[in-house]
């Protein structure tokens, strides 16, 4: 008698099993497929600088070298500066963030350079991305300002920059 209860049994058990299963699964993917469809991406700078948000699915603008700008004028970054931020992981976001901090620091700065070359002036401070200490060097160059170096304060990096 118990083996005809089992063999009757067994497969409507099996049955249930199986159906529960798969109506979790449709529940899982239906989840899935409900969360919000316009998140906008995480933010490349912190600061004062504009972003462009997410518009109809489309990614925000990656900010880049091409965007930075001082006092109105595109900056433009030297080729030792650039080897710097590569070997340091800084990118132009951080660069412009600190730059609209408008934290200087004197003790590095060079505003009247008796050498003929534009006044440099030492920005200061802290990233949002990741809380880099930096030191940005910007020439105040009358027709195009200029990022002379970047500097991480608080790490030592192994560059060959020249």
């Amino acid at each position: 008698m118990k083996k005809i209860v089992i063999f009757l049994f067994a497969p409507i058990f099996l049955l249930l099993l199986l159906t529960t299963s798969c109506d979790e699964q449709a529940n899982t993917a239906q989840q899935n497929t409900t969360a919000p469809q316009n998140v906008t991406q995480p933010r490349n700078v912190t600061g004062a600088v504009a972003e462009e948000e997410e518009v109809k699915g489309e990614p925000a603008k990656t900010f880049t070298e091409k965007d930075l700008t001082f006092e109105g004028k595109q900056i433009k970054v030297t080729h030792h500066a650039r080897c710097r931020m590569d070997c340091r992981t800084i990118d132009a976001g951080e660069i412009q963030e600190i730059i609209n901090k408008k934290q200087i620091n004197q003790r590095k700065s060079k505003p009247n350079p008796s050498n003929g070359r534009c006044p440099s002036y030492a920005y200061e401070g802290r990233t949002g991305r990741d809380n880099q200490r930096l030191r940005i060097i910007l020439g105040d160059c009358e027709d195009d300002p200029i990022i002379i170096t970047v500097i991480d304060l608080e790490n030592e990096y192994q560059c060959s920059c020249k």
